[in-house]
């Protein structure tokens, strides 16, 4: 069974990750050697990470990989990707939950509670 969590994140998320407990963090921004990213996905794919965080820079890059990875049928490790500013909120919520922090860099304040996720109450 798979279980941990990677990420392939901007040295800003990268720090909070780290804070939240997750150990296997590459840091990559935009305009860094693509190949290096590459290495680091192709290794994470064989491990036994069960959560792989991309941020949107990482995503992009990683464009053919994640595809062939949904080609392929592989479900784990299930990929994430953070948004950039301004974008999904809910994914950044879903996220916190996850790992315990907002992958956020707006300095936003978060407004999630434990019954509510985008708005959505665990009420019926």
């Amino acid at each position: 069974m798979r279980s941990g969590i990677c990420a392939a994140v901007d040295e800003d998320v990268a720090l909070g990750l780290n804070l939240a407990g997750v150990t296997e963090v590459q840091i990559w921004e935009k305009g860094m050697d693509v190949d290096i990213l590459k290495k680091w996905f192709l290794r994470m794919m064989k491990e036994v990470h069960g959560v792989m965080i991309l941020s949107q820079d990482c995503g992009e890059a990683l464009g053919h990989q994640l595809f062939e990875k949904r080609v392929q049928g592989l479900m784990l490790p299930v990929t994430v990707m953070i948004p950039g500013a301004g974008e999904d909120r809910r994914t950044r919520e879903l996220i916190k939950r996850a790992v315990g922090m907002d992958p956020g860099r707006d300095g936003e304040r978060d407004l999630i509670t434990d019954g509510d996720i985008g708005g959505m109450s665990n009420e019926r």
